[in-house]
């Protein structure tokens, strides 16, 4: 009985992704034009048509709202791509001097019904700092954005110096198990499997650079943002 209950409700908890609690002082609307609505507030992500939030029984689409606040986070919307006309709605994870925000799922995009919750990516793979323009989290960006932190910057240089390792181990790599093989291949098998084996290690060095990276990343917006 009770597995049939939960099997009823599911539909009501996916459906909608934003459920105003009682105190709703804190939850809002706001429109492009400025205008700030405050009441209940409902963020729905249909399986056909597009989203759309409910404020007091009202309902406004994309097109017309700028941001708004509910019990799951903030949410606003960007244009990721200037060159097409596509506007998308993405939640910020982190706000500071640069904002961090996750967009849809690629597994939703693809037209997986409606996952609510769940729609939003787990991996924040945006950030703004003007609050305006949405730049992939990446290298490039990163290194344009926080060129005025000198800390950041000394950051940014060892995710580059872990990358060209990276690259450079990987390349080894490579010409370490050709030469194995090839070593094998002329009956020397002894030292084919020797340089072989290493060619794993030099390869499984290559991966660690990635974790480098990472934490380096991390570090350069920590400060940035302390």
């Amino acid at each position: 009985m009770r597995i049939v209950l939960f099997l009823f409700f599911i539909p009501f908890f996916i459906s909608t992704y934003c459920q105003i609690k009682q105190d709703s002082s804190k939850y809002y609307l706001k429109l492009e034009g400025g205008r700030i609505i405050y009441g209940k507030l409902e963020y729905n992500i249909p399986y056909i048509g597009g989203d759309y939030v409910r404020v007091n029984d009202t309902s406004y689409y994309i097109r017309e709202l700028s941001s708004f606040n509910c019990s799951w986070g903030y949410f606003t919307k960007f244009q990721p791509d200037p060159s097409s006309g596509n506007i998308e709605i993405f939640k910020r994870t982190k706000e500071g001097k640069i904002d961090f925000y996750i967009g849809k799922t690629s597994l939703y995009s693809a037209g997986v019904g409606n996952m609510g919750p769940m729609a939003y990516d787990y991996k924040e793979k945006y950030f703004s700092k003007d609050k305006v323009h949405l730049l992939a989290l990446n290298y490039t960006n990163l290194s344009k954005n926080l060129s005025d932190n000198p800390k950041s910057m000394e950051f940014l240089q060892q995710y580059e110096t872990a990358q060209y390792w990276k690259l450079g181990l990987a390349a080894t790599g490579i010409i370490a198990a050709v030469v194995g093989i090839a070593t094998i291949d002329h009956n020397q098998i002894v030292l084919g499997s020797i340089i072989t084996l290493l060619s794993a290690v030099i390869f499984e060095l290559s991966w660690t650079q990635d974790s480098i990276q990472d934490t380096a990343m991390n570090n350069a917006i920590r400060v940035y943002n302390e």
